[in-house]
């Protein structure tokens, strides 16, 4: 038998891993890395570090960007390619692992999954020149 204290705190946790499940936004299927193509901004996650990232992807999947890191700004490369339509993988000088676009409320995000775990690097879309952040 769970004694009252633990089993409030099992409820909390099985809480809170309910809603958490329940606020991942909608996969986004795509079919070609020019369909991602243009500047993102975010958070990057990699062997450099965690810091706000810039990120251009190219037409045929190949991408690069910058990480603003205290003191210093470290560039990254890397490419994107597709395994089928709907799955994709990169491979980029800060790791390797899996490529996800979501949409939620009309608002686009890419999703960088390293292999074998880790912190998730989240983009969206630039603006454009008549948009606003």
């Amino acid at each position: 038998m769970i004694r009252a204290p633990r089993r409030r705190a099992l409820a909390a946790a099985a809480l809170t891993l309910v809603v958490g499940c329940a606020s991942v936004a909608p996969t986004v299927p795509f079919n070609d890395p020019r369909e991602l193509a243009g500047t993102w901004r975010g958070r990057l996650t990699g062997r450099s570090g965690y810091a706000i990232a810039t990120l251009t992807i190219k037409e045929d999947g190949s991408f690069s960007g910058a990480m603003y890191l205290e003191g210093e700004d470290k560039d990254f490369a890397g490419a994107i390619t597709m395994v089928r339509p709907g799955q994709a993988f990169y491979r980029s000088s800060q790791g390797f692992g899996s490529v996800v676009l979501q949409e939620q409320d009309g608002k686009r995000t890419l999703r960088f999954q390293p292999d074998g775990g880790g912190v998730v690097s989240v983009f969206t879309p630039s603006p454009g020149p008549r948009e606003r952040p």
